[in-house]
């Protein structure tokens, strides 16, 4: 059984992102990785062409 985390539990987890990712800082696509990053149990690796 999944256990439920709230907006807290996942601010909690840290930073789950290596800084100086190349993606757009205005694009929306890092903040849809960085949440499925933080909703994942697993260590996730992820690779994305830029350009």
């Amino acid at each position: 059984m999944a256990i439920q985390l709230g907006l807290k539990d996942y601010a909690k987890k840290g930073d789950v992102m290596t800084h100086g990712h190349r993606m757009c800082s205005g694009c929306g696509a890092p903040i849809i990785i960085k949440q499925l990053f933080l909703a994942s149990e697993y260590p996730i690796v992820m690779s994305n062409a830029t350009g």
